[in-house]
């Protein structure tokens, strides 16, 4: 009898289906990373917001004003008009209820279908010994924020 050559078709398709069942596993995993990846990019640029608006509280003992000229309304235009300019950013809102707090309420698209109209709130505490960045509220999943905002 002579020496067998090859693989026989039982054994490709086991290997193909260990393939499929490794594919099924890795593909919406990859997935997640992907979008986990691009909603971590308005956070890079908050270090800056936090910084500008830490600046501007130290300086007027009060958050910017978004209507107002000249009591930070340029500042607040220009984090908004950053934020925005990203490609996973649809709207960039802020918001200062009170002299001493203020947000910044992101809404994603293009960040992946599990993400897309999600929004992230980055809330700004000014009253305490040190200028606080919470990044805990909003809609966005839990498993898509970076560890700085679980």
């Amino acid at each position: 009898m002579k020496g067998q050559k090859g693989f026989t078709l039982i054994e490709l398709m086991i290997v193909v289906a260990i393939i499929g069942i490794l594919a099924s596993v890795a593909v919406p995993q990859y997935q997640d990373y992907v979008a986990r990846t691009k909603v971590s990019d308005p956070l890079k640029q908050m270090d800056s917001v936090k910084t500008m608006l830490a600046d501007f509280y130290s300086d007027f003992g009060t958050m910017p004003d978004a209507t107002t000229a000249g009591a930070g309304k340029e500042e607040i235009d220009a984090a908004v008009l950053g934020l925005t300019g990203s490609d996973y950013v649809a709207t960039a809102v802020y918001a200062a209820p009170t002299t001493d707090t203020a947000t910044f309420t992101i809404t994603f698209a293009n960040a992946g279908s599990s993400v897309n109209t999600t929004t992230q709130i980055f809330a700004f505490d000014g009253t305490g010994p040190t200028f606080t960045m919470d990044c805990t509220g909003g809609t966005l999943p839990v498993k898509f924020r970076s560890s700085a905002c679980r």
